[in-house]
């Protein structure tokens, strides 16, 4: 990995602690996300939105794929009172049409 590269991906881990500490701090109940996952590294100009496997090393779930480069992704931050409030926030917004995927 290029040196500039390895300063990129460390900014952006460091850019994503924060949010999610932020996110805690705040008492947030849900941060959501949107990376790419792409079988190689793409420009840098499509990785702006961050890489899936950044988020998934940060303990994010996918939720969703409306396209198969682009997952959904969720984190809860805090501890919730009970069970059922952690699955209704991991589940798909049921107010939300279901979109056609697009290949």
């Amino acid at each position: 990995m290029k040196p500039r590269m390895r300063l990129t991906v460390a900014v952006a881990q460091a850019l994503l602690k924060g949010a999610v500490g932020y996110a805690r701090k705040s008492g947030a109940a849900l941060v959501e996300a949107y990376p790419v996952d792409k079988p190689v590294r793409s420009n840098e100009t499509d990785m702006l939105f961050g890489a899936k496997c950044m988020y998934d090393k940060a303990g994010f779930t996918e939720v969703a794929r409306r396209k198969p480069q682009r997952p959904i992704v969720r984190l809860r931050p805090v501890r919730l009172a009970n069970v059922e409030d952690a699955r209704s926030l991991m589940a798909p917004d049921p107010r939300e049409k279901p979109r056609r995927r697009v290949n």
